[in-house]
């Protein structure tokens, strides 16, 4: 008799997404416990700084941190990425000072454009608050750069725990930075400081361990031209995948300082972070386990197929409840817990919900396309998604309409997404149409534990909607983890030799 897919009895479906064992589950641990402790001070930290400062600052913040994000993929030409690949010593070394190299030059280039073109680009984002601050951005770009290339070096040497150091670091240097300067009323500077802080901090913890290694003296001209050429298709393709891919996020912010504002631009950069924040957390992390697991049956089309169902359903019903929370009552919660002035990023992200809830699925699922190697098609796929956006801002822009930007922004979004995942099922030899059945009974599960809180929010009782919505959520998390009743919510078979089909 067939089994039901994870069979949930205790513990149920999202208990049995675990790490896998041996040192790479340990290393991934230490990772991610770092930025999930960093990723906490940053969270717990918002409701202070949205009353430190105002939409407008954050819209400063987010102009200036959207464009550093987009330069520093360029910083080293992604050279850095392939440092922990070579099997020898020398090229890997070669690669490290090839990135410090690229970097200088990619900085004096940098610096010398703003000099000249400065002024001109603060009058086209609208953000003259940023102008007496221009020389932050080479700053934080060479700190930025630094960073990348030394924590790849670290990678290389298994240095987890140093690196999971690091992104406490950087949270504490960051936050700790914008509350004092915050409550100095510094202003924007106070939030551009703190986010050129926490870009750099922890680094010399890095630097020290590649300093001990003495890299350079294993490097010579030719072996420095040997790895630039063996390596040359990270900045001939990664390169420009990476700036459409990071362009295509960061580029509302630019566009909405603008088209509508800078406190246009604060409010839906705000929402979007406090959106951002778990799904990346979550993403990464199961990111990072997934993809040691499907290396492993690469090779096993069946059981690859089992583990990427699971791992998509997993992912959806983790956030479908949240995300659903946040599309039902969003306004009210983000008025409340941050702040009166920012009830309108509070309705960005109650638009912006049905996306964040299909990328959190799609995103630890990329990388089904390095274990069947199919990165070809990243860089088409990539001009896609940046074509789309793109198009979704300026129609809002021609309507003059910040709403209608964000709405069209989160409905291509969840094309994108969805694309996504019907191409990353495709490589683990699956198909998104096995997927639809489990995830609209999940659906039907979640619309039933909110009614109470829809209800209320109906008859105006926000205060209640917000309390039945968070009793809401727990109730369906309850159901999801442990009841055997919920097993009949899905439909796939558990992996081939797993306790679950043993059962």
């Amino acid at each position: 008799m067939a089994q039901p897919l994870i069979a949930m009895r205790r513990p149920g479906i999202l208990g049995r997404a675990k790490l896998p064992g041996g040192v790479f589950g340990r290393s991934v641990a230490t990772i991610a416990s770092g930025t999930a402790t960093a990723q906490l001070l940053l969270a717990l930290a918002t409701p202070v700084l949205t009353r430190l400062y105002t939409p407008a600052d954050y819209g400063t913040l987010a102009v200036y941190s959207s464009t550093l994000t987009v330069l520093l993929v360029v910083a080293s030409l992604r050279y850095e990425v392939a440092i922990p690949l070579p099997e020898d010593e020398p090229t890997a070394a070669s690669l490290l000072l090839l990135s410090f190299t690229l970097l200088a030059g990619t900085a004096t280039i940098l610096a010398l454009a703003i000099w000249a073109g400065g002024d001109a680009f603060v009058a086209a984002a609208r953000v003259p608050a940023l102008k007496p601050y221009l020389w932050l951005v080479p700053i934080g770009f060479v700190g930025g750069g630094t960073y990348q290339a030394l924590s790849y070096w670290a990678i290389r040497r298994s240095a987890f725990g140093r690196i999971a150091r690091t992104k406490l670091s950087q949270g504490a240097g960051q936050v700790g930075t914008q509350v004092a300067l915050g409550a100095a009323r510094a202003g924007a500077p106070g939030l551009l400081i703190g986010d050129v802080i926490g870009r750099v901090a922890g680094g010399g913890g890095l630097a020290v361990l590649a300093w001990r290694d003495r890299p350079a003296s294993l490097v010579t001209v030719k072996s420095l031209a040997a790895a630039a050429r063996r390596y040359r298709r990270f900045p001939l393709l990664t390169t420009w995948a990476g700036l459409f891919n990071i362009g295509s996020l960061q580029l509302p912010s630019i566009l909405f300082s603008a088209s509508f504002g800078v406190a246009a631009a604060g409010l839906y950069a705000l929402s979007y972070k406090m959106l951002v924040l778990p799904t990346m957390l979550v993403g990464q992390a199961v990111g990072q386990v997934f993809l040691s697991r499907a290396a492993t049956v690469a090779r096993e089309p069946e059981r690859l197929r089992q583990l990427t169902e699971r791992i998509a359903l997993v992912l959806f019903a983790c956030g479908l409840p949240v995300f659903a929370a946040i599309a039902l009552s969003g306004p009210r919660l983000f008025a409340i817990v941050l702040g009166a002035q920012w009830e309108q990023a509070g309705r960005y992200a109650q638009v912006l919900a049905p996306w964040f809830v299909v990328w959190l699925v799609s995103n630890p699922l990329s990388g089904l396309l390095s274990v069947r190697e199919w990165q070809g098609s990243a860089l088409a796929f990539s001009l896609f998604e940046f074509a789309l956006r793109l198009g979704s801002l300026l129609i809002g822009a021609h309507r003059n309409s910040p709403l209608l930007a964000v709405a069209l922004l989160s409905a291509s979004g969840v094309i994108i997404s969805v694309s996504s995942i019907a191409r990353f099922m495709h490589a683990g030899h699956s198909s998104i149409a096995r997927l639809v059945d489990p995830a609209g009974r999940l659906v039907a599960l979640v619309t039933a534990c909110l009614l109470p809180a829809a209800a209320a929010l109906y008859l105006g009782h926000e205060r209640v909607a917000l309390v039945a919505a968070a009793l809401a959520v727990a109730g369906y998390y309850a159901i999801v983890l442990r009841s055997e009743a919920a097993a009949r919510i899905l439909h796939l078979r558990a992996p081939v030799g797993s306790a679950e089909a043993a059962s």
